[in-house]
């Protein structure tokens, strides 16, 4: 989907997209923020997103549920480590 991207969100904020991932018919992305201009990347600081369709183009938006989000995140990086 988005993995290895690079994407802008709608406010301009940059992310690196480290995965992605699908559950429960929802899509993710993690992610840290990128600064292209300076060809830079914060590896200290991970973004989960959710992925939506809105008129007919993906909009990534926060969870608003920080156990949500929580839940999510720990699902995405169980999924990373079963990968390696």
């Amino acid at each position: 989907m988005y993995k290895d991207s690079i994407v802008t969100l709608d406010n301009g904020f940059e992310m690196y997209i480290l995965d992605d991932m699908e559950f429960a018919s929802r899509r993710f992305i993690l992610g840290s923020p990128v600064d292209t201009a300076k060809d830079e990347i914060n590896e200290e600081e991970l973004v989960l997103k959710e992925v939506v369709q809105e008129d007919g183009t993906d909009k990534f938006i926060s969870i608003d549920k920080p156990e949500e989000a929580d839940s999510f995140l720990k699902l995405m990086l169980m999924k990373i480590r079963n990968e390696e």
